[in-house]
């Protein structure tokens, strides 16, 4: 159900920011109609923009839109966002909450958001940059992508530009989370458990930029306060959707083991079919980011990441280097080891 909130909040906040909405919104039970959702669930999406300031919710009147902070005259400054992936970002389980966040900062703002999806090569991961048409004069804001041969063009072009990822580049503006003491004790819960095997599938190696790979760094300093790594328990797969079931057949296919780490929440309903299929769907699994995913139990542990705080911090950077303030090169968000489902302030993941 929150996952259903959230994509109703981020196709009415995309409504708001291309002018779609610009006064009162349709009713609650036309919204309901048109996301097939009971009509609570488009009251609990509408109350949590209302606590945002998006919109004001009036008795007998009904949804409107905020006016924002600026003249009638003014004109939306268009944001470009660059997004590198093979699933559309509205329906990326990790992805969409941070744009959630990401297009309400910008609408408040009184920016308008333009999604640019850029290719990758679906074996490597290495970013097709002779194929990438940029809007000139458009500050950026872009969404996984390290490559320093994007950098270099966003360089030339003179736009500013800030990145939600990792990288080396000093001199690139980039938010970053910070998942070590909550992979620590992540490992700490499973020995605490009495889990002496503990599988890892994940990304484990990078052509593209080291900082893909800290999930894995962390999870291998984190065992070594325990034990020897035995190489067979960790399998090297890419964040996508569904290759988290080959790589997990391979480690049960060659070793057997009493708990899993998962580098990526979205890949887990096809680790635990697998696990199911060896006759292991009682051990241990803990994930990473938090998602609400279907064909996972609703009750379980996890490393979460503040996905939607993400998304305003990134706007609001963005925004205040248009304006010509300081922003610190690099912003740290801190992941946690919680147990699901877990209800967040506003403050920390709005």
């Amino acid at each position: 159900m929150e996952n259903k909130q959230s994509d109703i909040i981020s196709v009415i906040s995309q409504r708001i920011a291309d002018g779609t909405y610009t006064g009162k919104l349709p009713k609650s039970s036309e919204l309901a109609a048109e996301f097939s959702v009971n009509i609570k669930t488009v009251n609990k999406a509408l109350l949590r923009m209302a606590k945002r300031g998006v919109v004001v919710r009036k008795r007998h009147v009904g949804t409107i839109v905020v006016k924002q902070e600026a003249s009638e005259n003014s004109v939306p400054r268009m944001i470009e966002v660059l997004y590198e992936g093979f699933t559309a970002i509205f329906s990326h389980p990790f992805w969409g909450d941070i744009w959630d966040g990401m297009v309400i900062e910008l609408a408040r703002l009184n920016c308008r958001p333009v999604l640019n999806m850029l290719n990758s090569d679906p074996e490597t991961g290495l970013l097709n940059t002779d194929d990438i048409h940029l809007m000139p004069d458009t500050a950026k804001i872009i969404l996984g992508i390290s490559e320093q041969r994007l950098f270099n063009k966003l360089k030339e072009m003179e736009v500013p530009y800030i990145v939600c990822e990792q990288v080396d580049d000093p001199e690139t503006p980039q938010i970053v989370f910070d998942m070590q003491q909550a992979i620590a004790d992540a490992v700490n819960y499973l020995f605490d458990c009495g889990c002496r095997r503990i599988a890892f599938v994940g990304l484990t190696g990078s052509l593209v930029d080291p900082g893909h790979v800290q999930k894995y760094r962390h999870f291998i300093r984190a065992l070594q306060r325990y034990c020897k790594i035995d190489p067979a328990l960790i399998a090297d797969t890419r964040p996508l959707a569904g290759a988290g079931a080959g790589a997990m057949r391979k480690i049960l296919d060659r070793t057997t083991c009493d708990a899993v780490f998962a580098a990526y929440d979205h890949q887990l309903p096809d680790i635990y079919a697998v696990l199911d299929e060896y006759g292991l769907a009682d051990i241990p699994v803990i994930g990473c980011d938090g998602l609400a995913i279907s064909g996972v139990p609703e009750t379980r542990y996890a490393v979460v990441s503040p996905r939607r705080r993400c998304g305003v911090m990134l706007a609001s950077g963005i925004v205040d280097m248009l304006d010509g303030k300081y922003i610190p090169r690099q912003q740290v968000l801190t992941s946690r080891f919680a147990r699901m489902p877990v209800s967040f302030s506003d403050q920390e993941y709005l």
